[in-house]
């Protein structure tokens, strides 16, 4: 069996979506990963079809992860902020903390485009 490697780009139970050089494939999660729910969106994966199939072998090591929302190997991570209603600027601190702790570059957008012009 010939395989190959893909991004993981949906993900729902055990059934993904796979951007491949090729195109995006529907895959099926071998057992073993299927019971540790441990691929995530973002993820590079190996992929082998088995008879008409498309089947996820092994994933390949991570540079980083978030558990909410559950993701793998960002880059960067667009924080908007609004004026109106007040931003919860904990919740933008928590944020931003746990993209540094994981290598993830924090961008913060803010955002007026729903304030009236006068």
């Amino acid at each position: 069996m010939r395989s190959f490697t893909g991004r993981v780009i949906k993900g729902v139970a055990s059934r993904f979506k796979v951007a491949t050089a090729t195109g995006a494939v529907n895959c099926l999660a071998r057992g073993k990963l299927k019971a540790g729910g441990d691929i995530l969106v973002g993820d590079e994966v190996e992929v082998v079809r088995d008879r008409d199939v498309f089947v996820i072998e092994r994933v390949l090591p991570r540079k980083n992860s978030l558990i909410r929302p559950y993701v793998a190997n960002i880059d960067m991570c667009l924080i908007t902020l609004a004026p109106v209603p007040e931003p919860d600027y904990l919740l933008a601190d928590k944020i931003i903390v746990n993209c540094l702790a994981e290598n993830i570059a924090p961008v913060l957008v803010a955002n007026k485009c729903d304030i009236e012009r006068v």
